[in-house]
């Protein structure tokens, strides 16, 4: 049992800094290449767009991550009510309809 929990939580670590190594590796280069010469300033809002996008994906990695682990743990509260099935597929099909 020991042995399986240790495997399991090696592995998440593992999958973690995979799915991390990426947005930070392109966060790193893209700050190394606008600190290497002067640009214009169309270009550092270039770079400074593609950074959000990447803080952004960071954000939603932790969040689901934080969730992922209340969720393991009887940490989270569902909010469970009726739903009225009928009314979102109404809603979904209205969507879609051309």
């Amino acid at each position: 049992a020991v042995e399986g929990a240790f495997r399991k939580l090696s592995d998440f670590s593992s999958d973690i800094a995979h799915e991390l190594r990426t947005p930070v590796s392109n966060l790193m280069m893209q700050t190394q290449f606008a600190l290497a010469k002067e640009r214009d300033v169309s270009h550092y809002r270039e770079i400074l767009f593609a950074n959000l996008e990447e803080l952004k994906r960071l954000s939603r990695m932790t969040s689901d991550m934080l969730f992922l682990a209340r969720s393991e743990h009887g940490l989270l509260r569902l909010d469970k009510h009726d739903v009225d099935l009928a009314a979102e597929l109404n809603e979904l099909r209205e969507l879609f309809e051309p």
